[in-house]
């Protein structure tokens, strides 16, 4: 059994692409690799062979990339749409996974499958310099953001982070049901969100890219309950052209951060204010709740 995911990279001069291949190694267990392909003037090489062991992590850059993070080296990749990134670090999240649960390390048994693609004709070594840079040489390039005055309170920098966080999400989540995923990248998400708020956004990059991410996952359609009874999510509540479609009329938020999308227009709202965690106490509210969705059906 052998599982192949790729993803296209954002580079203007060629066409590079990341390759996720997964198959079954010697101790029986699913074992994964990363493949950086190169493609230029009709010509096919490898850039990258890097096995996923349990060492590996992978972390958002912030900028519609991220990072592969290993004890001894950090890989830099930027696919080239939120779709490609959601593709790429959910394939890479998985066969990380695997691996800490097996206990994969260098020094161990597995991944000798590797070896056939170390075989093959591996790119020029300015294409090789690129896939093993060790830093970010697009950020360098950019302008230094303006310094913030510094409020006195803690708590009122808390509150005012919080309130735009907020702003942000809601935003966000209107914004990436406007537009086609498969086309736009996470920094040009930030970048439209910032032409919209007319204010620089650059210190919330980390914020929005994990933002992204998670409305991405939770962008799939409401799971039907009863013919009249629908559960979603927030980006559920946020999508208008969707609520219509479904004959929504009445919506319960049970959520203390996340406010109406539609307060004044056809939607009826109930809010529960409860914190999504284990601890909520929904039973209280049970009675209303229901009472509530037998007016709506």
């Amino acid at each position: 059994m052998c599982k192949t995911s790729a993803v296209t990279l954002n580079v203007k001069s060629q066409r590079r692409t990341s390759v996720v291949k997964t198959t079954v190694g010697n101790l029986g267990h699913e074992e994964s690799i990363i493949l950086g392909v190169d493609v230029y003037s009709g010509e096919v090489t490898v850039g990258l062979v890097l096995p996923i062991l349990q060492d590996m992590v992978i972390k958002l850059d912030g900028d519609g990339g991220f990072k592969l993070v290993t004890k001894t080296a950090v890989y830099l990749f930027k696919p080239i749409s939120v779709q490609a990134l959601w593709a790429a670090h959910q394939a890479i999240m998985i066969a990380c996974r695997v691996a800490q649960m097996n206990a994969y390390h260098a020094r161990g048994l597995t991944h000798t499958w590797l070896t056939y693609y170390s075989s093959l004709a591996f790119s020029d070594p300015q294409k090789l310099y690129e896939w093993n840079k060790m830093e970010d040489i697009e950020e360098m390039g950019r302008a230094t953001p303006q310094p913030v005055e510094l409020s006195d309170s803690v708590d009122d920098d808390e509150k005012r982070t919080q309130i735009l966080q907020a702003n942000i999400r809601t935003r966000l989540q209107m914004l990436m049901s406007s537009v086609d995923l498969e086309d736009v990248t996470v920094l040009q998400l930030r970048e439209m969100l910032e032409k919209e708020m007319g204010i620089s956004l650059k210190e919330q990059r980390q914020f929005i890219a994990d933002q992204v991410l998670l409305i991405y996952g939770q962008m799939d359609a409401a799971s039907v309950i009863f013919d009249h009874l629908l559960l979603g999510s927030s980006f559920n509540a946020s999508n208008g052209v969707e609520l219509q479609h479904n004959n929504v009329t009445h919506i319960i938020n049970v959520t203390r951060e996340v406010d109406n999308f539609f307060p004044s227009c056809r939607f009826i709202y109930k809010n529960i204010r409860v914190f999504d965690d284990d601890k909520a106490d929904l039973l209280t509210h049970w009675e209303d709740t229901h009472k509530f969705i037998n007016e709506a059906r």
